[in-house]
């Protein structure tokens, strides 16, 4: 009974994580915040170790870049965890990844949390899981995904906007690398949303589209800051039907890719981080290729 219970107890917190109502009042989605204690929040430690084991002292190893993915739980389904809990719809994801992404880039780094908004993923970025050793690489590629738990969870396209324009600029200040904007995912889960504040267009496709156009402009600006470095990917059309309907045999959720939509949107991110960058990596930038992404048991 009491492992059970425990067993039961883990996958209500990482559920309750997955695009959620927040509680209480809306956070700034520009300003670095901390998760509540209890909620997923550990999972943050957890990816400051991977980030320092993977990016250790210099090994001079040279050849490709390294590609670290950046976001949410959909990001965070790569290593196949929700809040570092096994989940069920994650069930092939890592293989996917391995055998897609992998091939190019061995070993991404996956610095995810299922629920994160843009202002938890700015607290993380300051909070350790950008060490030195990595922010000084110049051979990472950065993806990052984020931005629809915060229409989730009540902020309105401009303010998911802003608080995506913000990860971006911290990422391209504070890290060598460079970086691939991805579009904010379709997504039909509108019951999220309504439960929020039922005064809220339940629908998200609007807010989506006024995200996306919003984000592919800023990344255009962001591109002459920061010449060469920065690039936009929209990979949402992957998972709509003729009737511009969310596919569900690639997001059963309505939501989250399973391993199907993964594989899709690896051969998206593939082809957009290509054209990107995918130049040698100095040997003097060292990586360590024995890493072992870290679970919880």
């Amino acid at each position: 009974f009491v492992p059970l219970l425990i067993a039961t107890s883990v996958w209500w917190v990482a559920r309750r994580a997955e695009g959620r109502a927040q509680e209480g009042p809306l956070e700034l989605a520009t300003v670095a915040t901390p998760r509540a204690p209890g909620d997923c929040r550990d999972s943050h430690e957890l990816l400051v170790m991977d980030a320092n084991r993977q990016f250790e002292a210099p090994v001079h190893l040279g050849g490709g870049s390294r590609l670290v993915l950046v976001g949410d739980s959909i990001t965070e389904s790569w290593r196949g965890t929700s809040c570092f809990s096994s989940c069920k719809r994650c069930q092939g994801v890592p293989e996917v990844l391995r055998q897609t992404l992998g091939v190019r880039w061995p070993d991404p780094l996956v610095l995810a949390v299922s629920g994160d908004q843009t202002q938890h993923v700015l607290w993380r970025l300051d909070n350790g899981e950008l060490p030195p050793q990595l922010a000084s690489c110049e051979c990472v590629l950065f993806s990052m995904l984020i931005g629809t738990n915060n229409l989730g969870n009540g902020h309105s396209p401009q303010d998911a906007h802003a608080g995506m324009v913000m990860v971006a600029r911290t990422l391209l200040k504070h890290a060598l690398g460079k970086l691939l904007v991805n579009a904010v995912l379709p997504r039909a889960d509108w019951n999220a949303r309504k439960r929020r504040n039922s005064n809220l267009d339940p629908s998200f496709t609007p807010m989506i589209e006024q995200v996306n156009a919003m984000m592919n402009q800023s990344v255009a600006e962001l591109e002459r800051q920061f010449p060469g470095r920065v690039s936009f990917v929209d990979c949402g059309a992957l998972f709509l039907n003729d009737r511009k309907k969310v596919r569900m045999d690639l997001m059963p959720d309505m939501l989250h890719p399973n391993a199907a939509g993964h594989r899709l949107m690896a051969g998206c991110l593939e082809t957009a981080l290509v054209e990107l960058g995918n130049g040698p990596c100095p040997k003097d930038q060292g990586f360590n290729e024995t890493h072992q992404i870290t679970t919880r048991t």
